[in-house]
């Protein structure tokens, strides 16, 4: 299945952080930390090598997209898939082992340093 982005997302109390990249490669990648009354914001950008869009691809398109959005605590790791038309699906990392393998190569990628 075609997406138009694909997001990881860290979710916690004490931090909060993402990675995505987009169908032509574009990586994105943030954090927000320090404390309530400090808290800093970093981003950066890069590209996804084709090698990693390829496999990307590919396991978006085995994504069981029937099951919808899983349940996921508030400290969790989640990834979503926005299709085109704008259809988001979440899914905790844990649940689905591509989803696992998603998280897995988008936390590799070298954005948001975290």
């Amino acid at each position: 299945m075609e997406f138009v982005e694909v997001c990881i997302l860290l979710a916690g109390s004490s931090s909060k952080a993402y990675k995505s990249v987009t169908r032509d490669g574009l990586l994105r990648g943030g954090h927000l930390s320090g404390v309530p009354d400090a808290q800093r914001v970093f981003e950066d950008r890069g590209w996804m090598a084709a090698d990693d869009m390829a496999t990307l691809a590919g396991l978006v398109a085995t994504l069981p997209y029937a099951q919808d959005s899983h349940s996921a605590s508030d400290e969790a790791r989640l990834v979503e898939i926005v299709l085109p038309g704008g259809k988001r699906y979440r899914i905790a990392a844990d649940v689905i082992p591509t989803a696992h393998a998603i998280w897995e190569l988008l936390y590799r990628q070298p954005v948001g340093a975290w």
